[in-house]
């Protein structure tokens, strides 16, 4: 699915971006992004959400972003076939998470579905990335992403044979997660750590460049829904709780895929769908 995207062309590609990167477009928080040359996070990704249609968010935060938006798809007449497929690949993670967070839930002394309003209209987002291959010739740069922990609840990751994730462990050593065939890499976000009271840890996490090598993986962000009102297990009222569509658009603050970045010369864009139906 994620190569199926990435073979777009150019034009097919930027006519989903984000409207940071092209000011033509109206999708602002799902679509297409392009890599950022010389940053250290180096990568080229296409985001989706729920297949459905969501409540409009209200947020007290002023913001030009819109997180309940739907979904960008390239055309029909494109050559990307993989519509159905990536929507199904979203439900069955979105299953998947449910399952997780309800064996958390216990481990927490908590009901099975103490996380059960996190799913009401959740805002959980498919990412296929691509890490553009770097000359062996060039001026290799070490990372291809920075260290740094998942903001949400639960990532769970797919990634491809080419290597290069490596997760810090409790000693502070950067040892490899290598690729297992028919595995998911399960990460705890830094808004779970909270929910848990500190008994669970985010995970630091960073990519290593692997030279004259292209890398592709497919994490799957777990979201509450926008409104939902996330609240550590210790607390007992809800004075100190977040509401996570004000957590995740603080937190895009300081994402290079939300900047006001314009990098339009020269690329015509395609037609573009926009729609919560399968074809």
């Amino acid at each position: 699915m994620a190569t199926d995207f990435f073979e777009l062309t150019e034009g097919a590609k930027m006519g989903l971006a984000k409207k940071t990167f092209r000011k033509e477009n109206s999708n602002t928080y799902r679509g297409y992004f392009p890599a950022q040359a010389g940053s250290d996070n180096l990568k080229e990704g296409f985001e989706m959400g729920p297949p459905s249609p969501l409540p409009q968010l209200s947020t007290d935060i002023p913001t030009k972003f819109n997180l309940t938006e739907p979904n960008v798809w390239p055309s029909i007449r494109s050559s990307f076939h993989s519509r159905t497929s990536s929507e199904k690949l979203y439900a069955e993670l979105q299953a998947l998470s449910a399952t997780l967070l309800s064996l958390l839930a216990i481990s927490l002394n908590r009901p099975r579905d103490y996380f059960s309003p996190y799913l009401q209209n959740s805002l959980s987002t498919l990412r296929f990335l691509h890490y553009p291959p770097i000359s062996p010739t060039s001026q290799q740069q070490k990372l291809c992403c920075t260290p740094h922990t998942d903001s949400g609840i639960l990532t769970l990751l797919h990634q491809d044979c080419t290597g290069g994730l490596e997760v810090l462990d409790a000693g502070g050593q950067w040892v490899p997660a290598p690729y297992i065939p028919g595995s998911i890499i399960v990460n705890i976000g830094d808004l779970m750590a909270k929910v848990s009271g500190g008994r669970f840890i985010a995970t630091y996490h960073r990519v290593k460049s692997s030279p004259g090598k292209g890398r592709y993986s497919v994490p799957f962000f777990f979201e509450p829904g926008a409104g939902c009102l996330v609240n550590s297990v210790d607390d007992t009222g809800d004075e100190n709780g977040v509401v996570y569509g004000d957590h995740v658009l603080e937190k895009m603050k300081g994402w290079v895929e939300f900047q006001d970045v314009e990098k339009n010369e020269g690329v015509t864009e395609e037609v573009v769908e926009v729609s919560a139906e399968t074809f």
